[in-house]
C-alpha cells in the first residue's frame, strides 16, 4: 500500500513541471496582406484600416513586414510562464516574419489585460533601432494606452516605426505647412512652363525628352518591384531588439 502510495506521489511530483511548462498557442497567422490581428477586440474597423494602410506601403516599398497583434493576456495563450518579450519572440518566430535571408520584420504585441506592450525587431535589425524602439514606446504608445487609446496608440507607434524601418528614424515635431508655400508655388510655375512647351514644340522640345526619361525611370521601378516575390511570412526570425513597455 504504501508503496502504490510513493508511486503515485513520484509519478505526481514529476509531470507537475511539464503541465506547468506546457507549450504556449499563439494566434492564427493572417494571411499575406494583411498585418493587423485584433484578437483582443480593442481596434475599430477604421483604426485596423489605418493599420493595414500603412503596413501594406512599408511593405511594397520595402519588402519589411510590420504586424500589430493583440491578445487579452497571457494567460489566455497559456503563456504565463513567458514575459512579454519573450512571448513576442515565440511568436514572432513560430510565424516566421519576414524573409528568412533578411531577417527584416516588425512585430507590435499589445496585451491590455497584462498592461503590457513589445516592439520586436526582426533579427536582421541587429539591436540598432533600440533607442527609436524605447522612444516610440514610450512617447507614442504608453500615453496612449494609459487612456485606453489603443488603436491611437498603435497608428502613431506605426507611422514612426515605417520611418524607423526606412532609415529615417523616429519622427521629430511636423513643420506647419505655410513653410511649404514657397515649394509649392515653385512647382506651379515648373508644371506650367512644362505643359507650355510641351504644347509648344511637340517632340523637339525640352518637355518631351523630360516626359520620357520619367516614363523610362517609372518603368523599371515597376518591373523591380514586379520581380520581388515572398509574402509576409517567409521564415524570418525575432532577436534584433525592441522595446517593451508597461502601464
Amino acid at each position: 500500500m504504501r508503496f502504490r502510495f510513493f508511486v503515485f506521489w513520484s509519478a505526481f511530483l514529476c509531470s507537475a513541471p511539464f503541465a506547468v511548462s506546457a507549450e504556449p498557442r499563439f494566434p492564427e497567422r493572417p494571411i499575406d496582406g494583411v498585418f493587423v490581428v485584433d484578437a483582443a477586440n480593442i481596434l475599430s474597423h477604421e483604426e485596423q484600416n489605418a493599420l493595414n494602410a500603412v503596413s501594406r506601403f512599408l511593405f511594397e516599398d520595402t519588402q519589411i513586414p510590420m504586424l500589430a497583434v493583440t491578445i487579452p493576456s497571457l494567460v489566455d495563450y497559456n503563456a504565463i510562464q513567458l514575459t512579454n518579450a519573450a512571448y513576442a519572440r515565440q511568436l514572432y518566430d513560430h510565424w516566421g516574419i519576414g524573409a528568412a535571408d533578411r531577417n527584416l520584420g516588425i512585430l507590435l504585441l499589445v496585451a491590455p489585460d497584462d498592461r503590457a506592450a513589445r516592439i520586436e525587431f526582426g533579427a536582421g535589425f541587429a539591436n540598432q533601432h533600440n533607442a527609436a524602439a524605447e522612444a516610440v514606446m514610450r512617447d507614442l504608445m504608453l500615453p496612449a494606452f494609459k487612456r485606453a487609446d489603443f488603436g491611437e496608440g498603435l497608428v502613431d507607434a506605426a507611422y514612426a516605426l515605417d520611418s524607423v524601418a526606412r532609415g529615417l528614424g523616429v519622427p521629430q515635431s511636423t513643420i506647419p505647412l505655410i513653410y511649404f508655400a514657397p515649394l509649392g508655388f515653385l512647382g506651379l510655375i515648373c508644371i506650367l512652363l512644362f505643359v507650355q512647351n510641351l504644347f509648344k514644340t511637340g517632340r523637339r522640345g525640352w518637355a518631351f525628352v523630360v516626359l520620357g526619361f520619367t516614363g523610362l525611370i517609372v518603368f523599371f521601378v515597376l518591373r523591380q518591384m514586379l520581380r520581388r516575390s515572398g509574402g509576409s511570412f517567409a521564415g524570418g526570425s525575432g532577436g534584433g531588439g525592441g522595446a517593451s513597455g508597461s502601464w
